[in-house]
């Protein structure tokens, strides 16, 4: 089975199952019902330009369709990189530059001038760009309910891995904590060591934190989960 979803402003979701069955998980060796999740993600953001702060990084700039906004992102080597809002591009007189035919002050595109303050005559075009991201993930099913047959079920397996991924920022011991686990089992340091896994493995789907908690919620909205 074969699902899209479009977030808006975010990205494509593109999630697909195959039933294997007869393999039994790691951590229920009752349980058979095993599937292969697959996950696509195409970024909405299209890096058109960057705009270099100092030698540490600076931005990555995509322009609207329109060419009258833009949206900015962090491009600091950051593993967790942030996107901005759209803004307008604002027009500010510049009082050190030339005078036009009619003596009128030389006006300069800014990018959100009260914050990030970027010239957009400073900014270099670039060839664009425009990130996707896989990967793959085993889900086990309930013995109820052994096979995915829709879209509820496929993003219900989604919205689990997520979930998994995120528990993955927990530290062993918080993870124990929070979650009911034993903090002297090896078994259950097995389970956070996936988790940790699953969360490398969205980070290189969805390419942020940000990102990926943006998906979760609005899949967690979409499918009432």
């Amino acid at each position: 089975m074969k699902s899209q979803l479009k977030i808006e402003g975010i990205g494509t979701l593109i999630v697909s199952s195959e039933y294997i069955g007869d393999k039994a998980s790691s951590w229920n060796k009752n349980n058979f019902n095993n599937h292969l999740i697959e996950i696509s993600f195409i970024d909405d953001f299209v890096a058109h330009g960057t705009y270099t702060v100092s030698n540490a990084g600076g931005y990555l700039v995509q322009i609207s369709d329109s060419g009258d906004s833009a949206r900015l992102r962090d491009s600091y080597g950051s593993d967790n990189p942030k996107t901005s809002d759209w803004f307008d591009i604002q027009y500010i007189p510049n009082e050190d530059g030339e005078l036009d035919d009619e003596g009128n002050v030389e006006l300069t595109p800014i990018i959100d001038p009260e914050g990030y303050n970027v010239p957009l005559n400073l900014v270099m075009r670039i060839e664009s760009v425009q990130k996707e991201g896989n990967c793959d993930f085993e889900y086990w099913s309930s013995i109820m309910n052994p096979e995915i047959q829709n879209e509820d079920d496929l993003f219900n397996a989604l919205h689990c891995f997520i979930s998994d991924g995120l528990s993955g920022l927990l530290s062993f011991e918080d993870f124990c904590l929070e979650l009911g686990y034993d903090s002297d089992s090896i078994s259950d340091k097995k389970i956070h060591d996936s988790c940790v896994e699953s969360y490398q493995k969205l980070i290189d789907v969805f390419g942020s934190e940000e990102t990926m908690e943006i998906v979760y919620g609005y899949v967690t909205e979409s499918f009432n989960i």
